[in-house]
């Protein structure tokens, strides 16, 4: 019977890996689809042998075979995003070998459970096709995810058992202890992003009534959703959209502008609804404890038991994150929220620098071959911004997976050959 089972599972997992090598598409759908369950009903691991597992990774595991297959590592040329590529994976992979001998198969396992978002992106994500089909696909995919994730909000605030910020006690919410968030940080952020595509889609390609109302409706989402790190992330792409695209940046303060204004008109006849949200609103844009818990959470990392060695390569997977909590009284064994203090921490100060490199390379590629369209759909400059925004969430908190991946793709799509896109050359504010 275990051996039954055992070959079932077996045929299983070769034909998800044979399909995601055949389908980016699928993949990515994939991906999204298990991050909305996620979000709205909460993820749950079952554990074997010690290791938690989650659908997520074993999604995680069959794109790694995937990838394999999709990059045919026996082709591969060297180029900058190669050398890249093949630096970062072989400081994890040392990093993860060491923690292995050091700690355990199950210490390790647990551990790079975070951080195979980086590894899925510096290997299968950048195997995007480079057809305008696709990647137009990707683009819509990703639109109408965040059209999900806006109904788990709209569901969760109606009252019904979905969404929230996944691992807190509802009476923690109900005592004021807590906020109470339709979506956690990664998932608003995702909307942001898709806000930024959205916008390019109108401007640039087709009007779209259903696009612009996207637009509206997340924007005050954003703003009642409380991340302030998304709050931060939406001023500074809509900023950096002034020097690169200044008509997404006007649409999106125009409309931003009109849907808070349509907002205050209906709130008048509940002016005590009206103010609770404004007082919160107030609350969270002047409280600066959380900030200062980062703060205290990076300094502590940073300094976390190194030596000569393991500030260039890393400390090995599986060591833990120790990190300085005063609201707790002590040391807990929690993630940075930076992401590259986390990369700092398992691939060191090298690792870091490639991780950077790799984020940074689409926003340099962008600016030096200005009029290529090697980014497609909907404008090179949409891509850019995606970019910066997931940039600039990776201060606050780890890569969310979806940001990360879309620079993973955009890295990928650079690589093709050059295409002219008048649409490139007319993007300039």
């Amino acid at each position: 019977m275990i051996l039954l089972l055992l070959s079932v599972l077996a045929v299983v997992y070769v034909s998800a890996v044979w399909l995601f090598a055949r389908n980016f598409l699928l993949a990515w759908i994939c991906i999204l689809a298990i991050n909305f369950l996620n979000y709205a009903f909460g993820a749950d691991t079952i554990f074997i042998a010690g290791l938690h597992i989650a659908p997520l990774d074993l999604m995680y595991l069959g794109l790694i075979s995937a990838w394999v297959v999709r990059s045919r590592l026996y082709a591969l040329k060297i180029a900058p995003l190669s050398i890249i590529t093949i630096g970062y994976l072989l400081l994890f992979a040392l990093s993860a070998g060491r923690g292995i001998v050091l700690f355990g198969l199950t210490e390790v396992g647990n551990e790079a459970r975070g951080l195979m978002s980086e590894v899925l992106a510096f290997t299968y994500f950048v195997t995007i096709p480079h057809d305008k089909k696709t990647v137009k696909k990707v683009v819509v995919a990703y639109i109408v995810y965040s059209a999900a994730l806006i109904a788990v909000c709209a569901a969760h605030y109606a009252g019904l058992p979905v969404g929230g910020t996944l691992g807190v006690a509802k009476d923690l919410v109900l005592s004021g202890n807590v906020l109470d968030r339709g979506i956690p940080a990664s998932g608003a952020a995702s909307m942001e992003l898709a806000v930024l595509f959205a916008a390019s889609w109108v401007i640039y390609r087709k009007h779209s009534r259903w696009l612009t109302a996207l637009v509206a409706v997340s924007l005050p989402l954003l703003v009642i959703l409380q991340h302030r790190s998304v709050w931060a992330m939406l001023a500074i792409t809509v900023l950096a959209a002034m020097f690169i695209d200044r008509p997404v940046s006007k649409f999106v303060l125009k409309i931003g502008a009109a849907a808070v204004a349509v907002g205050l008109v209906l709130s008048l006849p509940s002016i005590g609804a009206r103010q609770q949200i404004l007082g919160e609103l107030h609350e969270s844009a002047t409280n600066s404890d959380t900030l200062q818990w980062r703060f205290e959470a990076w300094q502590r990392s940073i300094t976390q038991d190194q030596s000569p060695l393991t500030t260039l390569i890393g400390l090995p997977v599986g060591s833990g994150y120790l990190r300085l909590d005063s609201s707790a009284g002590g040391y807990t064994n929690f993630q940075p929220h930076n992401e590259f203090i986390n990369q700092y921490l398992r691939v060191g100060l090298i690792g870091t620098a490639l991780m950077i490199l790799f984020l940074l390379r689409p926003l340099y590629f962008y600016f030096r071959y200005p009029k290529s369209g090697a980014l497609l759909y909907p404008t090179p400059a949409s891509w850019i911004l995606v970019s910066i925004g997931t940039i600039v969430f990776c201060f606050p908190y780890s890569a969310a997976f979806d940001g990360i991946a879309l620079i993973a793709m955009a890295n990928g799509l650079i690589d093709a050959p050059p295409i002219s896109s008048p649409i490139a050359a007319n993007q300039r504010p």
